[in-house]
Parts: C-alpha cells; sequence; structure tokens
C-alpha cells in the first residue's frame, strides 16, 4: 500500500536508484536477523551451504550499498 508512492517520491527527489537503495536499506536488518536465527551447524533445518549461500548474499548486498552510496555521493558533489 505504501510502496509505490514512497517509491515514486523518492525518484521525484532524488532520482529513479533512491528507491532501490531504500528498499535494500529495509532489507539489511531482516537478512541479519534471518543470519542470526540459522543454526551454525548440522540440524535438519539447515539445508548444505545455505549458511555460506546466506553470507555470500549479505557480503553482496553490502557491497551495493557502499558502491551505490559512493557513487551517490561523487555524482552529488
Amino acid at each position: 500500500m505504501v510502496g509505490v508512492p514512497a517509491g515514486a517520491l523518492l525518484g521525484d527527489l532524488w532520482g529513479w536508484r533512491s528507491a532501490f537503495r531504500a528498499v535494500a536499506l529495509l532489507t539489511a536488518p531482516a537478512l541479519v536477523a534471518v543470519l542470526r536465527s540459522v543454526p551454525a551447524g548440522g540440524g535438519v533445518a539447515l539445508a548444505e551451504g545455505a549458511r555460506a549461500t546466506l553470507l555470500v548474499s549479505a557480503a553482496l548486498t553490502g557491497g551495493a550499498l557502499v558502491c551505490g552510496s559512493r557513487r551517490l555521493a561523487a555524482t552529488r558533489a
């Protein structure tokens, strides 16, 4: 209900990429919560390699946020 109007507002104010940055920023805490709740070893609930996949996803998300914010800072300077 709020996502599309909020994305349109962000897009009008700071460009279309800002909506994607906002989604990434809102997703980061959820990813951290999932990483903390997934057991570190063994167990039926964790498929082999699932924790590594989550860690790679976290690293890629963090890298995208850092690169995006650096590019934004460079274009605004």
